[in-house]
């Protein structure tokens, strides 16, 4: 009977040894489930961020883009300087090491000058004395893409290639 009793204290020890390798194992599983639920949880979390951080930049590209059109569109005359601020004028831009609006960085600029020079163009196109170069520069380095298909026009009928 001593080998009966020891095989049962035996076995009773491997049970209760397994016990806890089943208790740890089952703790390591709900663990494991908790953990991956928890990562997948993550990804889906971090694919949310890319995707709002995709959509910011496709939101920055669209209103640089207007803002870079509206701009050459003041700087042609084609929008007034309040109608621009109305639309633009709160946006944040990088000055130095700060930020600030639009509206504060052109507080006390004088555009007059700026405004005179262009209607003085105007009036010398208009009347016919404006020079053609001084029309090409000023088209190309206020106008960008807005005055591309005239000012290709324009060097074309001053090298003599077409007429208006």
């Amino acid at each position: 009977m001593p080998l009966f009793t020891n095989t049962i204290s035996a076995l009773s020890k491997v049970g209760s040894a397994l016990d806890d390798v089943k208790a740890k194992s089952d703790s390591l599983v709900t663990t494991l489930v908790k953990n991956r639920g928890e990562i997948e949880a993550a990804h889906k979390d971090f694919d949310a961020l890319g995707a709002l951080l995709e959509q910011s930049r496709e939101t920055q590209n669209d209103f640089s883009q207007e803002f870079e059109f509206q701009l050459q569109r003041l700087k042609i005359g084609g929008q007034s300087i309040a109608a621009f601020l109305a639309d633009f004028g709160d946006a944040q831009i990088k000055i130095g090491d700060g930020f600030k609006t639009i509206r504060e960085a052109l507080e006390g600029a004088n555009l007059d000058q700026y405004r005179q020079e262009l209607q003085q163009l105007i009036s010398d196109v208009t009347t016919g004395g404006a020079d053609l170069g001084k029309v090409l520069e000023f088209l190309k380095e206020n106008a960008g893409d807005i005055a591309k298909g005239l000012i290709n026009v324009l060097e074309l009928f001053r090298q003599g290639k077409a007429t208006l």
